[in-house]
């Protein structure tokens, strides 16, 4: 629901909730890879495959679901990797690192060009976090600070050029405006972005631009529209998917499950435990988009079994919106 400018936003309730515990899903771990940090879970469409990374172990991963093929490429020797997307080239992909977006080319196992960094006068002491491809093909990622814990603030960054380059980063939110981006999600519509910002265990919803990034009024503030407030002892919403009726699945980082919010009332409409507390993102995958592919960190979890693994969740009639939007990036492929 879109609200005039001048209005307050709209502060949903998540406290009084119907959570159903997950009775009727099914909860299974397909990948014990054991990630350090596990995160960004990308669902490549064109080939059926899962991408995700392992950001303190500098890795990025590609796993057929369905054969069992692992492949994996080392990003030492250019620092963490937070999340992937996919482009018009089917076998490369867009790629956060640091503070740097990348090409990486997947059948040669390859880290490629470098599109951009962050500009030096706003490089911080922190590396990208969640980001995606918005529906119109514009990368959107955000930042985390070193310090976090210790209230550093984040920012948020769209990618900027021509498909065929030359490429920048612009900042669209400023460290007055967020403390952790995570999570993203665009409404059918396109005409808003709901964004988690985990320090604050809220979900804002933000107006959009034409390109998904958040829009600012005439002052030049932004718009926000509604926010769903999490209770800290449910864990805190770290990434986020959407299914085809435009609920907000959430990692609950802390709390062992992912989460499925009304944007409308943000009321919690169900909740599936996963065997492993700190669950950092969740993708709708699969041929039919009806399975939630879960990353996890086994980081701090002193050898829980499964921790830093993929899960699988499945639930009758629930299915992804569409699959990961492809970043518009390089030559389209002819129809």
């Amino acid at each position: 629901m879109l609200r005039h400018p001048a209005a307050s936003p709209r502060r949903l309730s998540s406290s009084s909730c119907r959570s159903y515990g997950g009775r009727d899903a099914s909860v299974e771990l397909v990948l014990d890879i054991s990630a350090e940090l596990g995160e960004g879970p990308t669902w490549l469409q064109d080939i059926d495959r899962l991408g995700f990374v392992d950001i303190e172990g500098k890795r990025i991963h590609i796993w057929d679901p369905a054969g069992g093929e692992l492949k994996t490429i080392s990003t030492e020797d250019y620092g963490r990797p937070s999340t992937l997307s996919p482009t018009h080239e089917v076998h490369v992909l867009l790629a956060a690192i640091e503070q740097s977006v990348y090409l990486v080319d997947i059948q040669s196992c390859k880290v490629g060009k470098k599109l951009a960094e962050v500009p030096q006068e706003l490089q911080r002491d922190c590396r990208f976090n969640d980001g995606k491809a918005s529906p119109v093909g514009t990368f959107i990622v955000g930042t985390m600070h070193d310090k976090w814990m210790e209230g550093e603030p984040a920012q948020l960054f769209r990618l900027a050029g021509k498909p065929m380059g030359p490429h920048h980063l612009e900042q669209v939110m400023s460290e007055d405006e967020l403390k952790m981006g995570n999570g993203l999600v665009w409404t059918a519509d396109m005409k808003s972005l709901w964004h988690c910002d985990t320090s604050t265990h809220c979900i804002n919803e933000w107006r959009c631009d034409r390109d998904g990034a958040p829009a600012r009024n005439a002052d030049g503030s932004l718009d926000r529209l509604n926010q769903i407030c999490i209770p800290k002892e449910e864990g805190s919403p770290d990434g986020m998917t959407i299914d085809s009726e435009g609920s907000l699945w959430v990692a609950l980082f802390g709390g062992s499950a992912i989460a499925c919010y009304s944007p409308t009332t943000g009321e919690q409409l169900r909740k599936v435990h996963i065997p492993a507390e700190r669950v950092t993102c969740p993708v709708f995958g699969g041929p039919e988009l009806d399975t939630i592919y879960v990353t996890s960190t086994k980081k701090g979890q002193n050898g829980i079994p499964g921790a830093g693994g993929i899960f699988a969740v499945k639930i009758p009639g629930i299915k992804g919106k569409c699959p990961s939007y492809t970043a518009n990036i390089g030559i389209r492929p002819k129809k």
